[in-house]
């Protein structure tokens, strides 16, 4: 029994990496959809000329990249967990004080 089920595991193995691929390719997506629905970061920066804005930092990012700033936030984190094998606790805490430094700073709104 155990060698007709190591068998049949690998030959299921090949089968199944199709199917594998396409639902990592798709969990990627839904991860990605979810980050810049759910997860908001604004910058604070804008020139001001003469008494009115000219230029803004978050308006341009949200016109010609949406979303670009919480997706490269994210990617950090999960590039953290697995390149660097970071814990979820010290990810919450490096996120805690990149928003408090961020906020005191006057990048972040």
């Amino acid at each position: 029994g155990f060698q007709v089920g190591t068998a049949l595991t690998e030959k299921l193995r090949d089968c199944l990496e199709p199917i594998s691929r396409a639902s990592r390719m798709a969990g990627t997506a839904v991860i990605t959809g979810l980050v810049v629905t759910c997860v908001e970061i604004r910058l604070k920066g804008e020139l001001v000329r003469g008494g009115r804005s000219v230029f803004c930092a978050q308006d341009f990012l949200d016109q010609f990249l949406p979303g670009i700033l919480p997706l490269l936030f994210t990617g950090l984190l999960f590039w953290l967990i697995k390149k660097k094998n970071w814990s979820m606790y010290r990810l919450a805490a490096v996120t805690l004080l990149f928003g408090i430094a961020g906020g005191l700073a006057g990048i972040l709104a």
